[in-house]
């Protein structure tokens, strides 16, 4: 396919807008830079008050699509978070951290919308502790940013898997293995410029521990063992695909 404009810009010259407009839009086979290589739409299929605009000329400017992943698996321990005293993380953004691989930021051109999706196979230790009666358990979720501002609709906490029973002279622990696949999706509207997203994690840190009784030969020594909350990260991307409102 050859396309040849009919007008060459010349140095210093007065701008022509209509020739500029045949370079476009054109009824002559292989004058026209767009209506050519989308089956010659020209002028005539085009109302009386069309005028050439920047994204008619420049490409990935009404919709564009980008992608972001990780294929490296990780393990994140709760040593990584700071201690909460046992308050739940709802109302605090700050005690999330970014999962690697789940990120994502891109440059809107002009307002408009955009579909986000980010995905992730994981699998955690999540345990809850039982003494006769009791239960405790603490906090492990996720949840999506927008722009480094939470979307709380999106918190999703991961699942229990183990659970640590104790009585007063021992503990036993008895653990089961979670794989699951978290998939989330979230659309709005954007103005232009830089924007980004990404899924957060967080893991309160249990502080719980508990004596176990060893014996070597004929000799029997106690050590204190704690308990500690990880996750598990396989594959993991980012998606995000924006369309222009003009």
């Amino acid at each position: 396919m050859i396309v040849t404009p009919a007008y060459t810009y010349p140095t210093d010259s007065i701008f022509r807008t209509g020739a500029h407009n045949k370079n476009l839009f054109s009824v002559t086979r292989g004058e026209g830079v767009i209506s050519e290589v989308n089956g010659r739409i020209n002028e005539v299929n085009l109302n009386s008050g069309f005028k050439a605009r920047r994204f008619h000329v420049f490409p990935d400017h009404m919709t564009q699509g980008d992608t972001q992943f990780m294929l490296t698996p990780m393990e994140i321990f709760d040593e990584a978070f700071q201690e909460t005293g046992g308050e739940s993380p709802d109302d605090d953004d700050a005690k999330y951290v970014v999962i690697p691989g789940t990120s994502l930021r891109w440059y809107q051109n002009y307002p408009g919308i955009f579909i986000a999706q980010i995905s992730m196979f994981y699998s955690p230790f999540r345990p809850y502790f039982t003494r006769t009666s009791t239960r405790v358990d603490f906090d492990m979720s996720v949840r999506m940013f927008m722009d480094g501002e939470s979307l709380p609709a999106t918190t999703r906490p991961l699942p229990w898997s183990s659970n640590v029973m104790r009585d007063a002279e021992s503990a036993y622990t008895f653990e089961h293995r979670r794989g699951d696949l978290i998939d989330m999706t979230w659309s709005g509207e954007v103005e232009a410029g830089w924007h980004d997203i990404h899924l957060g994690l967080y893991m309160q840190r249990p502080r719980k521990s508990y004596i176990q009784n060893y014996k070597v030969g004929m000799n029997s020594m106690n050590r204190e063992t704690w308990v500690h909350q990880r996750l598990y990260v396989g594959v993991r991307n980012a998606r995000v695909m924006t369309f222009t409102n003009s």
